[in-house]
């Protein structure tokens, strides 16, 4: 159907076994045919966020598990958004167990936040992040995703998003409205996190035991309660991408590897940075959820 068919229906039976081990331990934590849904569908309920987001985490740690056969390490972990819990896979802070429970929650409370405060989001390209707060400030869109320089998402109910397209298209800047139900990463996301930092508190976080930059803050996260902090603060604030890859290639990162369905983020550092060099490998865990 999609995301996980590459993995699951791979020539090479390593690949294809340790991928579908993966979806079946899914399938008995979570108490849910994931695997079938994901490979018969109906591709509309897969494509519920609820159900989304669990399948998204899956694939990606099955790949990263795929790339720990071989020897893999890495010394960097980032994700952009959703990809966060993946990337705290990685690091060792939360279980799979855990991320997996956790992002399906995330999924509901989402859900329902947006049932609550329906909006949307838009791509803003050709504009400064200047010119994009100017706009916010004008129509009462709000920032959610600083993806480059001149790549970024805002969010906010849908007659306003409307009125920042028209706004940013005046300026001479490109947009596009983004095939979602949410307005992610703004404060209409605020009954997701109240009940989200309530899910939270009885796990237990441990301290990352690689470098990893969390979205909140585009800085390091050293702590487990670091880490629960920046959990909670991204349901309601920015993304921030591009201080997070300016800051992994400044302290050494030169090869990055995306972990995830897609090339979205591979095809986002290509333009935050044209050219990298370095000895250390990030790991970079998508997407855009």
């Amino acid at each position: 159907m999609g995301m996980s068919m590459p993995l699951l229906e791979h020539k090479n039976s390593d690949i294809s076994g340790i991928a579908g081990l993966t979806y079946e331990e899914a399938d008995d934590i979570l108490q849910m045919k994931l695997k079938a849904l994901c490979t018969e569908g109906p591709e509309e309920i897969l494509n519920e966020t609820r159900f989304t987001q669990p399948a998204l985490l899956v694939t990606s740690i099955a790949a990263l598990r795929i790339l720990n056969s071989r020897g893999f390490k890495a010394e960097f972990v980032a994700g952009h958004s959703l990809g966060e819990y993946s990337a705290l896979v990685a690091a060792e802070a939360l279980s799979f167990e855990q991320a997996l429970k956790l992002v399906k929650a995330r999924g509901e409370f989402m859900t329902e936040a947006g049932r609550q405060n329906s909006g949307s989001m838009a791509a803003l390209m050709d504009l400064s992040l200047d010119e994009v707060r100017s706009i916010c400030e004008k129509t009462g869109a709000e920032v959610a995703n600083i993806n480059t320089e001149n790549q970024i998402v805002i969010a906010g109910k849908s007659d306003t998003i409307t009125y920042a397209i028209s706004e940013a298209k005046s300026r001479k800047g490109r947009a596009r409205e983004l095939n979602v139900s949410i307005a992610g990463h703004s404060s209409l996301m605020e009954p997701a996190r109240q009940n989200l930092e309530i899910f939270l508190q009885k796990e237990v976080v441990n301290d990352p035991n690689l470098k990893f930059v969390q979205n909140s803050t585009g800085n390091y996260a050293e702590t487990g309660e670091q880490v629960r902090r920046g959990l909670v603060d991204q349901m309601t604030g920015t993304v921030h991408w591009l201080e997070t890859i300016r800051l992994m290639n400044r302290d050494g990162v030169g090869e990055f590897i995306e972990v995830g369905p897609g090339e979205i983020l591979s095809n986002i550092i290509k333009r935050i940075l044209p050219q990298t060099s370095g000895r250390n490998s990030g790991l970079l865990i998508s997407k855009f959820v």
